[in-house]
């Protein structure tokens, strides 16, 4: 075993002790990823320092040790495990690598999977120059998945470095598994130059100098419902009269084509809500050639449709980039073919709570508005979701001020706020998690409101089938005050008295002055606020809005109470209701929906569709099938049940088709592919490009050309013609594009076959 150096003082055992690191440490086999010899991988199987079963290695009193260990195959490789039974231990496994150039970009990654979920692990970067610690890159605990994730973290060594260091650490007691580890090279970014500055249009979006929206000319503060999607007319309703003003525009925009998404945005409309269109142009390095020249194609066509529509408010880019590393080109390409179609609506990127902000900067040079989502509230109160110090239900505001430091000047920020229950979302979880009391999303809200933030989304999973009542409250809140958000005027604010945990929000609004007082802190205090720079004359007290009550001021001081976590708004106005925009229920119109499956059985009869019919002998066949969702599902009889699925996502051409016992006269196919179900009407998210084809005398003859279908139902006529075999031969699809999906094939003849 070599000797123990001291090491970097991120790395410490679950006592907190600060300080050294073990270079003998577990090694187990490690898998590897393949790297063309352009890009070798630096990781080398089996080098990792070891430790012999329980031995201990001490320095300076510190240990590091493994409770036990093993090595075995997944998939023809070798996985590492670490395990520890106490949390006293937090074993680490790590190798040096010295064949590497300071300046060029290098990914470490890995797949991971831990016992339970919340597992703590974390793996990073030490670089080195001789023994002397120069940093390390992506130090910060992670939590694991029972169903086990991806990770990776880009990074350039620092000038000097001679030496790397990869670990990976669990933190005990638990157990984790590591897979394809690995450490390589990155080719040259290609990518494109940043967007302009976003300027809009009049009747359209405008984002001002200090960051606030314009609607339509109107100053607007986005409180948007994200997570869960209104699918039906009571729910969009329901979202109006919760108090949010913005909802998404259903799903992904390409499963819902260019006709769903007119629908979606008129829809939100009817019941006075903007929307945001989801477009996601999220690439691996690997896929994006292949795949984004036909997501640019259908993104394109889409919004070429509804561009002008007065419901639309912003373009949803792409989730969490940074931290899941998608292609920047990709993103580039698809925030310039936006901008490009539609210069009147804003881009948006959401990220992780996660990433250094330089890594955030890459890809908010195309967007025009960015946030994050932070959801802090766990089992235990507050959880370590964020990578920023503060673990505290504050470091939603943290998140914010990073993501403004994140953006160019001007540029706002739209914070996700947490509005669901772990345990809701995550099926293998074994531990009940609470979701958010009232006075956690009321504090999350307002203090991403005082940190900067120009609009605010709660987040709500999208396995509650209704908005949740606790809601509520809360979001009649800021429907009440965005007038005042929106287009107040900022006032200078002065210190609290005897109490820096207070940050606050003072705006002027049509003669009254509204005072939001956030207490960040953990414990509970009094504090005083100074109003003297805010009238000519102090009022001699102040309304508490929303809790019914009021407080004095005394020599311009206005003193109050705070629990921890706290939130108090003041008003010099005595009546709420001329302070408050009202929010006005809309009744939801009950004969819009349509029963769309009676439509759809009335457009196509039934009658002679026997002829495909597996009971009468007939095979279904496929290029590929995926898991249960087989070819035989095509000809089963059921057009609203199941469906045949490829295995080739993003890869062309598929097809599925039929085999008859004996030759059969036809001249006509129904296809029923998949569907979409939305406010009542249905849309296609399935095939869109096809060929109809018959077996003749074994070669496949196209009989009809589909293109560009954007229904749920297609029905294909053609010349009579005699064949023992019929296909889709697929090139094309709706949706996200990536599978080809066929729920029935209907055969239909002439005449009645012999």
């Amino acid at each position: 075993m070599k000797s123990i150096e001291k090491k970097s003082p991120l790395v410490m055992d679950r006592r907190g002790i600060d300080g050294y690191l073990a270079t003998a440490i577990l090694a187990l086999g490690l898998c590897i990823t393949s790297h063309s010899a352009e890009f070798p991988d630096l990781v080398k199987n089996g080098s990792f320092e070891t430790l012999e079963g329980n031995k201990i290695a001490n320095w300076e009193g510190v240990p590091f040790t493994i409770s036990s260990s093993a090595q075995f195959a997944t998939d023809g490789k070798l996985s590492m495990k670490l395990e520890s039974g106490t949390e006293e231990l937090s074993p680490i496994a790590a190798q040096d690598i010295t064949d590497f150039s300071p300046n060029v970009k290098y990914r470490l990654q890995y797949e991971v999977r831990t016992a339970k979920f919340g597992q703590e692990y974390r793996s990073y970067i030490g670089c080195w120059k001789g023994k002397e610690w120069l940093s390390g890159v992506d130090v910060a605990w992670r939590q694991g998945m029972e169903s086990g994730q991806k990770v990776f973290t880009d990074f350039v060594p620092p000038k000097d470095t001679d030496r790397l260091m990869v670990v990976l650490q669990l933190k005990g007691p638990g157990t984790a598994w590591f897979d394809h580890v690995s450490v390589a090279p990155l080719p040259a970014e290609k990518t494109l130059a940043p967007l302009p500055p976003f300027v809009g249009g009049e009747g359209f979006v405008q984002i001002s100098n200090d960051r606030r929206f314009k609607v339509q000319g109107k100053p607007f503060f986005p409180i948007k419902i994200g997570g869960w999607s209104p699918w039906a007319e009571q729910d969009l309703a329901a979202a109006h009269d919760f108090g949010f003003n913005m909802v998404n525009a259903g799903t992904h925009v390409e499963s819902l084509g260019g006709g769903g998404a007119r629908l979606a945005l008129d829809m939100a409309s009817k019941y006075q809500l903007k929307a945001m269109l989801i477009t996601r142009f999220e690439f691996n390095d690997k896929s994006i050639e292949a795949r984004l020249p036909d997501k640019l194609e259908k993104i394109g066509a889409i919004v070429a449709k509804i561009h002008n529509h007065p419901a639309l408010f912003a373009y949803d880019l792409t989730d969490e980039p940074a931290w899941a590393g998608y292609n920047l080109r990709g993103v580039a390409e698809g925030a310039w073919l936006l901008r490009k179609l539609d210069p009147n609506h804003p881009i948006y990127i959401n990220h992780a709570p996660r990433n250094k902000i330089a890594e955030l900067q890459r890809y908010n040079q195309y967007a025009d508005i960015a946030g994050s989502d932070i959801y802090p509230v766990w089992k235990d109160g507050v959880d370590k979701h964020s990578d920023l110090p503060n673990k505290t239900l504050s470091v939603t505001g943290d998140e914010v001020i990073k993501n403004l430091e994140a953006l160019a000047p001007g540029k706002p920020v739209l914070e996700i706020i947490q509005a669901f229950s772990w345990s809701d979302n995550c099926a293998t979880m074994k531990v009940i998690h609470p979701f958010p009391t009232h006075a956690q999303l009321r504090f999350m809200g307002y203090d991403a409101v005082v940190c900067g933030a120009n609009g605010i989304t709660y987040y709500q999973d999208h396995r509650y089938p209704q908005l949740r009542s606790e809601l509520k409250p809360v979001v009649r809140e800021f429907a009440g005050l965005q007038d005042i958000l929106a287009g107040g005027t900022a006032l200078t604010v002065e210190s609290v008295c005897a109490a820096p945990e207070i940050r606050l929000l003072a705006l002027r609004h049509e003669g009254r002055t509204v005072v939001i007082a956030v207490n960040r802190g953990n414990k509970a205090i009094q504090a005083g606020l100074a109003l003297r720079k805010w009238f000519e004359q102090a009022p001699s007290s102040l309304t508490v809005v929303f809790e019914k009550r009021m407080v004095p001021v005394v020599d311009g001081i206005a003193s109050d109470s705070f629990k921890p976590f706290d939130v108090h708004v003041y008003s010099d106005c005595p009546d709420e209701s001329k302070l408050l925009r009202q929010v006005v229920p809309i009744e939801v119109d009950t004969e819009a929906a349509v029963d769309s499956q009676a439509k759809y059985d009335a457009l196509v009869p039934k009658t002679r569709r026997d002829l495909a019919l597996a009971a009468n002998g007939v095979k279904a066949f496929a290029s590929t099938e995926l898991g249960q969702m087989k070819a035989c599902v095509v000809n089963d009889g059921d057009r609203w049940q199941g469906q045949w699925n490829d295995t080739t996502p993003y890869t062309y051409p598929d097809w599925v088709g039929l085999a008859f016992p004996k030759p059969v006269h036809i001249d006509r196919i129904a296809v029923f592919t998949r569907q979409l179900d939305m406010f009542g009407k249905w849309f296609q998210e399935g095939v869109r490009d096809y060929e109809v084809q018959i077996d003749n005398n074994g070669q496949w003859q196209t009989v009809k050309c589909v293109r560009g279908s954007e229904d749920f139902v297609t029905i294909i006529d053609f010349a009579p013609v005699t064949t023992s075999k019929i296909r889709l031969f697929i090139t094309a699809t709706n949706g996200s594009g990536d599978y080809s999906r066929v729920m029935e094939i209907e055969v239909y003849g002439p005449e009645k076959q012999t």
